[in-house]
């Protein structure tokens, strides 16, 4: 199944990601690479990873590939990568306790070795966000019921 549509978004090269990034380094850690697929774009991903390594900052890399299926240069990108989130997500091994992952098959796994995976800790993570011009609330992850009821009753 593909949830991404190839036929929206906005074309950006390297550069002026990278160019983007320069003029927000302040208090960045690092950045996160995820999809669509990035790996389908391998060339480029291979590009950016490299320079964003260049300007010091972790890379964290999500893909629905398993390594058995990598080419050379998605193997690099994985190779260079601090934190990679790596498996397909398959919807009966769905996990909403898990941290970064959607399903229990899916890995996290630290290439370079800078992060220790078991370190992170799985929990049932949700993010609110409520814009300040409009007061509309966004609500990402899997909050448990009593959340819910108390956004709604909130908003």
């Amino acid at each position: 199944m593909n949830t991404w549509t190839m036929e929206t978004g906005i074309t950006r090269t390297v550069d002026s990601l990278i160019e983007e990034l320069q003029n927000s380094l302040e208090g960045l850690e690092g950045v996160t690479i995820l999809g669509g697929e990035p790996l389908q774009q391998a060339e480029a991903t291979l590009e950016l990873i490299k320079r964003v390594k260049a300007l010091n900052l972790t890379v964290m890399l999500y893909t629905g590939y398993e390594q058995n299926e990598y080419t050379a240069t998605m193997r690099e990108c994985h190779d260079l990568s601090d934190l990679v989130i790596g498996g397909r997500y398959i919807q009966e091994l769905r996990n909403p306790e898990l941290r970064w992952r959607g399903s229990t098959n899916q890995k996290i796994i630290s290439p370079t070795g800078r992060y220790n995976p078991e370190e992170f800790e799985d929990w049932e993570e949700v993010e609110i966000t409520i814009d300040h011009d409009s007061g509309e609330i966004t609500m990402t992850g899997y909050p448990d019921e009593d959340l819910e009821i108390l956004i709604r009753d909130f908003y």
